[in-house]
């Protein structure tokens, strides 16, 4: 066809007939590429591939100017594919011819450029005289597949006439060992599996091309091998990988089988496990698992001991088999009393190393109540029995069990007493009669006796239980506890051999009643010479009895006040002496403190002063003491020359006045 000359190509998209003006020099690459059409407008995302001889589709048209050109019709978008292909893992000689993708007829003025990542830069080059595209190193076709160009057609003045879309495509060579996923491979498969049960998923990847025999994998069994003569038997899917058991499920039974771990070696091939094919293998540890197809049994079907009432603890150890897989759910021994334990007295435990059952006295027997038992032992497994396993005849246990009598302590009615009583009761009250009796059958005697008496306040009866007192009970004792309780213990034996003991407690309350007088601190004071309305001391009183009969208490002067001087002493009575009498003072501060004031002017020297303290208690108690006011210089409200309160600085004079004071003191109270 002469250079120039125009054809045409006739194509159907959907309903639509486009009619494609293009220029010869574009007939080489119709002839062997594939000419894409899209219609944008009227159907959005449809589009015709034609590709090969367009032979009986052309129509040459003449008198057309020789410019290559593209017109559309129909508002038709037309594109040229131009594929190329070349191999991964090329030799060379570098740069390597890749073909030819287009070529201008002689003389024309037209410029053919061809541009994209990896053109004119590694690892592609385009001769643009000629046409072609080269190679110039080794490809990798996991690395990147396919290179993607645009050729344009450009003019004298570097105008776009026609692009065409060129795509190079690297073939896939079979470059890539198969590798396996997920290893290690672990699996377990229950003993007795049906023939066909899945045991294990074998997954591969290859990364060379999966569209081609290079990534088709295939899969076979190396260890155990057609001629091994293994007890257990497998086969695995070759287009899966899928590892099923062949095993006849009477021959797959954990307690007889030689072994029960087996590995197995797995290889993997592509390129569809042909001669050519790159391998692979993996190992897969399959393990026969156990499943409680054996009934736990004793080792016999009765027992029989004997056991002291009033035992508590471990009696027996119960001893059964199983041949199961020891340690497993399908092994352990589960033991229950299915009868014979009306009261609940007793337990059995499993223990989880040598799956013994342990019988235990939880609730102490009393050979009164029940002398003799006769239990009925099940032993089961933590899991059911699978089906068609059925339970021995050694599966079930009888224990007779006989509780043998001993020598039981006597039993208090009420084991702790409280009782209230008021303190100072008289020598010899009865207080209580304490009660136990024998819970033997043969009712033997016993007797009375104290167990523990700190203060030593009482006495029991040891026929009859009753409790007296052997003193007055004060509840100021130092033997009080706590809430005003008196504590006794009182003990009940038997006369078995070896007697039996038991214990009953006395708590005693003991009610507080007005048995003390009050205390009166302090007992000395001073006072500066020369000033009035001076206070003495802060008088402070005390009662180790309890409300009603301790505070509020009342402060007075007694009748006598003695003045001792260092050389002479003087004592006046203060109803006699009228200043003196006024001079003191008592002022109540509270219920329990007053002040003692010095309201005139008295001569230096000491002062004893009968101060007089009541409760308010019925009866009422009193205490008076001689207090010891000394009167003194001070400077700066601190005393100077006061003189001690001890009568051992006194003179002899003034130290037989002072106990005269004190005898004429006591007579009067």
């Amino acid at each position: 066809m002469a250079a120039g000359m125009r054809f045409t190509v006739m194509l159907q998209l959907m309903q639509a007939v486009y009619t494609l003006a293009l220029d010869s020099n574009f007939l080489p690459l119709l002839q062997s590429h594939s000419l894409l059409v899209k219609d944008t407008d009227r159907c959005p995302g449809c589009e015709r591939t034609q590709q090969g001889e367009f032979s009986n589709l052309l129509e040459t048209e003449s008198n057309i100017p020789n410019k290559p050109r593209l017109r559309h019709v129909r508002e038709a978008e037309m594109l040229f594919v131009l594929e190329l292909a070349v191999s991964e893992n090329g030799n060379g000689p570098f740069p390597q011819r890749v073909g030819l993708v287009a070529q201008l007829e002689p003389g024309s003025t037209a410029t053919l450029v061809l541009e994209g990542p990896g053109m004119n830069e590694d690892p592609f080059s385009f001769n643009s005289a000629s046409g072609e595209v080269f190679v110039h190193k080794r490809l990798d076709r996991e690395e990147k597949d396919k290179y993607r160009f645009t050729m344009k057609l450009l003019n004298s003045s570097g105008f776009t006439l026609k692009e065409v879309a060129v795509i190079v495509n690297v073939i896939d060579q079979n470059d890539h060992r198969p590798q396996f996923l997920g290893q290690p491979y672990v699996a377990r498969i229950p003993e007795h599996s049906e023939a066909g049960t899945k045991v294990l998923q074998f997954s591969a990847q290859d990364e060379d091309d999966p569209n081609t025999g290079n990534g088709e994998l295939r899969y076979s069994l190396l260890v155990p091998s057609p001629n091994d003569t293994w007890p257990v038997t497998f086969e695995i899917d070759p287009n899966t990988g899928e590892l099923n058991s062949t095993t006849d499920p009477a021959r797959l039974d954990r307690e007889s089988l030689p072994m029960l771990e087996y590995s197995v070696v797995v290889k993997v091939s592509d390129n569809a496990g042909s001669d050519a094919a790159l391998i692979n293998t993996a190992t897969a540890t399959i393990i026969i698992e156990d499943i409680n197809d054996h009934s736990p049994a004793f080792l016999e079907t009765s027992v029989s001991l004997a056991v002291e009432e009033g035992t508590y603890g471990h009696i027996l150890n119960l001893t059964v088999f199983d041949d199961d897989a020891p340690g497993s759910p399908n092994w352990l021994a589960v033991f229950n009393i299915t009868s014979g334990d009306p009261y609940s007295h007793f337990n059995i435990s499993t223990d989880p190393d040598t799956n013994i059952g342990i019988l235990e006295v939880i609730e102490a027997l009393d050979y009164e109540t029940m002398a003799n038992y006769v239990l009925i032992v099940s032993v089961t497994n933590e899991v059911p029995l699978v089906d068609r396993t059925t339970v021995g005849p050694n599966a079930t246990l009888t224990i007779k069990l006989q509780v043998k009598d001993r020598n039981e302590p006597p039993v208090f009615s009420d084991p702790v007493l409280v009782m209230e009583e008021p303190e100072n009761m008289p020598t010899g009250t009865t207080i209580i009669k304490l009660n136990a009796s024998d819970p033997d059958t043969h009712n033997q005697g016993f007797r009375y006796q104290i167990g523990s008496d700190p203060a030593g306040w009482l006495k029991v009866n040891s026929n009859t239980g009753e409790v007296t007192t052997t003193t007055k009970l004060d509840r100021e004792s130092s033997y009080i506890q706590g809430d005003h309780n008196y504590t006794a213990t009182f003990l009940a034996i038997d006369n078995g051999s070896p007697s039996a003991t038991s214990t009953a407690t006395l708590l005693i309350y003991l009610e507080d009643e007005n048995d003390n007088a009050p205390m009166l601190s302090p007992t000395i004071g001073w006072a500066c010479h020369g000033k009035i309305n001076s206070t003495v001391a802060l008088l402070t009183a005390t009662d180790i009895d309890l409300p009603p009969h301790a505070g509020p208490f009342s402060f007075s002067l007694g009748p006598l006040a003695t003045s001792v001087h260092s050389k002479s002493g003087h004592a006046f009575r203060l109803n006699h002496n009228k200043r003196l009498q006024s001079a003191w003072h008592i002022a109540p501060l509270n219920s329990t403190h007053a002040h003692l004031i010095l309201q005139d002017k008295l001569p230096k020297g000491q002062y004893l002063l009968p101060v007089q303290v009541s409760d308010s208690g019925r009866p009422m108690q009193s205490n008076q003491i001689l207090f010891n006011a000394s009167v003194c210089s001070c400077r700066g409200g601190q005393p100077l020359d006061c003189i001690s309160a001890s009568t051992r600085f006194l003179s002899f004079p003034a130290t037989f006045l002072l106990l005269l004071a004190i005898l004429s003191v006591l007579l009067l109270l």
